[in-house]
């Protein structure tokens, strides 16, 4: 297995940081929202940001809560298989 240069390890952070912004920025009661998740999820990188993935599920009275708490538990049951 090969290591990543810290180059590559700057590039990989500085990505995730903007991946963490655009979570937070976009409106927890829309469809971009739930588009954005989904394709973060199925990349498989969603566990670098279940802490932006928790606040929208605890924000009350959001439309997409529902959906958002079937993520969240696939994803944990998954992840326990």
């Amino acid at each position: 297995m090969q290591e990543i240069s810290n180059h590559e390890k700057l590039e990989l952070e500085e990505l995730k940081e903007r991946v963490r912004k655009m979570l937070m920025e976009t409106p927890d009661n829309s469809a971009q929202k739930l588009l954005l998740i989904d394709t973060i999820q199925r990349l498989g990188a969603l566990y670098h940001f279940y802490n932006e993935f928790k606040i929208s599920l605890i924000r009350p009275n959001n439309r997409v809560r529902i959906m958002l708490m079937k993520i969240f538990t696939l994803l944990l049951f998954v992840s326990n298989l």
